[in-house]
């Protein structure tokens, strides 16, 4: 089955005298000091800029972690029709990323930079988000896919709810403020499950919280609940790198063709340099 038709109101727009020329959208700012600043927890928009702009950034500087994409996975067919529609001239939404610490991860726009690489595209205009965390990052991935995109399968609206109360955001006014009811967070989730779903799903993956939050339709606001736990960067990608090892090990010894087995090693002895390269020092024992 081939991909469904783009809709034009929700990903892309194409300039009225059919010009490739807009079809990174407005002009980006130098984006430099502004996400130093956010590195180091500085506010950068004052009153006459409520919000980001769009940034013209290296897709190599992009942290593109599959792990952050809510779908399950990437679509080819989809990031093709992408890249053609890109070479037509087509306007796509400017990507969005995280600033954490000194890195900045992807989380909007997934297929999109694909299909950018695809067409050989170096740069991206990018809305770069405040600093916040690894669970913060994985909901926002999350909440994008739920406003536009391909629709969201029934496991991938549970793993954006997931998302969603790892990050903070069942509570109000912060990660320690009252919670929300089951109402609100079915609605903040575009409302695609009922709030008795919400409620079953709190019940079965953070049971601690359920019990805190109370049984009703509308639960009271009590106070308990999932403890705020999160994920440096660096331990975040440093497990999902040592998970990808443990999979390319494990499928190694199924892998017959020599030459095959040249074109891997030849990976991973880029990856040994580029290692090197960034600077090894082994831990003490």
């Amino acid at each position: 089955m081939s991909p469904a038709p783009l809709s034009p109101s929700r990903e892309l727009f194409f300039p009225p005298n059919g010009s490739p020329d807009g079809a990174r959208g407005a002009p980006p700012e130098d984006g430099t000091k502004r996400r130093a600043s956010m590195a180091r927890g500085e506010s950068v928009n004052g009153p006459a800029n409520p919000g980001p702009t769009p940034e013209l950034i290296g897709l190599a500087d992009l942290v593109i972690s599959p792990a952050l994409q809510i779908r399950t996975r990437t679509d080819p067919r989809l990031v093709r029709q992408y890249a053609d529609a890109m070479k037509r001239g087509a306007i796509f939404p400017p990507l969005a990323a995280m600033q954490l610490g000194p890195k900045l991860f992807l989380t909007d726009g997934f297929h999109r930079a694909e299909a950018m690489k695809l067409n050989h595209e170096t740069s991206a205009n990018v809305m770069v988000l405040p600093g916040g965390s690894i669970e913060e990052a994985r909901c926002q991935a999350g909440l994008a896919n739920l406003s536009h995109g391909r629709p969201l399968k029934a496991k991938e609206i549970r793993e954006v709810f997931r998302a969603f109360v790892r990050a903070g955001r069942h509570r109000q006014k912060g990660r320690k403020g009252p919670f929300k009811s089951y109402r609100e967070i079915a609605t903040e989730l575009g409302g695609r499950v009922a709030h008795s779903t919400i409620r079953n799903w709190m019940r079965r993956y953070f049971r601690t919280t359920w019990v805190a939050m109370g049984t009703g339709d509308d639960a009271p606001r009590a106070k308990g609940g999932l403890r705020d736990r999160r994920t440096k960067p660096d331990q975040f990608l440093v497990r999902e790198t040592e998970e990808a090892l443990e999979f390319v090990l494990a499928g190694l010894s199924g892998i017959e063709d020599p030459e095959a087995r040249f074109t891997i090693l030849k990976k991973v002895q880029e990856i040994a340099r580029r290692l090197e390269t960034a600077g090894v020092k082994e831990p003490p024992f």
